[in-house]
């Protein structure tokens, strides 16, 4: 990205969802050329913050504040537009692409650093089983969630996979992301990232390793390269990437049919009606009978088999992971 912007002078940049554009800033600390820095988000608070900060850098940022599901972008203005951990907080997605494309100029570029995790941040099921797997060759010292609300640090038996809450739009629609870029973009450059490991070491789990213990870093390195070798392999799929790409050349009529078609299988198209007791329990007994479908399915896909290869292959790991530890 920097050499792609300092061999513009004058580059014309935007950053969507930039907040107060701290990623922004860092970055153009690299830049050797003259470039317009515009910055577009929906808290008018922190693009001022974010203007502020530019200022104290000496950084002219023009802040843009625009709904970025609803936005308008001039056509053929940007050599770059960066979408910066953004996109999963966006419900048209289909919208903001297609503007994203005209928007940009005919050798322009859009660059993605995102998450591709299933909606609310959870697991992808082939990724949860692998997970588990792992999971269970942990000494209870590095299962105990430290941020538990029970305030006890338990020891969890299994991965937590706990949705994020709907109203916080977190990750509303960030399964759909990277589908919809293969399908929209001609992709130059696209870099899955790990498919489960943030389950281990995010702050509820991250402590319990001591990096300075090798046995620990080792395991952790163990962990990461089985992610992303199975990620590699195609067998899981990322919950983070990074995708560069130009702009697209399909018609906007194919942007609009994808959104369509995005409305009329979104739950949210229709109102919530009221069902009679009968009717509710009609309906829990569809989900229950799906559920087991779904394990029974689960039990025999390809996921299910490597996760339990993988337990089976690191079986000699257990008596050292459970012994206890140096002082």
């Amino acid at each position: 990205m920097t050499a792609f912007v300092n061999s513009r002078p004058h580059a014309t940049i935007l950053s969507l969802g930039a907040g107060i554009c701290a990623h922004e800033l860092d970055a153009c600390q690299w830049f050797t050329v003259p470039f317009t820095l515009d910055c577009l988000d929906l808290n008018e608070q922190l693009l001022e913050q974010g203007r502020a900060r530019a200022q104290a850098r000496g950084v002219c940022l023009n802040p843009i504040c625009q709904d970025a599901n609803l936005m308008q972008l001039e056509p053929k203005r940007y050599d770059l537009i960066l979408g910066h951990n953004c996109l999963h907080h966006f419900v048209e997605l289909e919208h903001v692409f297609l503007q994203v494309s005209r928007s940009l100029k005919p050798d322009g570029r859009f660059f993605v650093l995102d998450v591709s995790a299933r909606n609310r941040m959870v697991l992808w099921p082939e990724a949860a089983v692998v997970a588990d797997a792992l999971w269970q060759l942990l000494p209870p010292r590095l299962r105990r969630d430290l941020t538990a609300p029970e305030g006890s640090q338990p020891v969890r038996d299994m991965v937590p996979n706990v949705p994020a809450p709907e109203e916080a739009f977190e990750c509303v629609r960030s399964q759909d992301i990277l589908p919809l870029l293969r399908h929209f973009f001609p992709l130059e450059h696209l870099v899955p990232d790990f498919a489960f490991t943030r389950h281990f070491v995010e702050n509820n789990f991250g402590p319990n390793y001591d990096l300075d213990d090798p046995e620990d870093r080792a395991l952790l390195d163990l962990i990461c390269d089985i992610d992303l070798a199975l990620v590699n392999a195609g067998l899981l799929r990322p919950e983070n990437f990074f995708a560069w790409t130009p702009r697209s050349e399909l018609p906007a009529e194919d942007f609009q049919r994808a959104a369509e078609e995005s409305h009329a299988r979104s739950p949210e198209a229709d109102e919530p009606q009221s069902l009679s007791p009968q009717a509710e329990l009609a309906m829990l007994r569809r989900e229950v009978q799906l559920l087991r479908w779904e394990l029974d399915a689960l039990r025999k896909s390809t996921s299910f088999r490597l996760g339990r290869y993988i337990v089976s292959k690191l079986e000699f790991l257990r008596p050292l992971l459970r012994r206890p530890r140096r002082p």
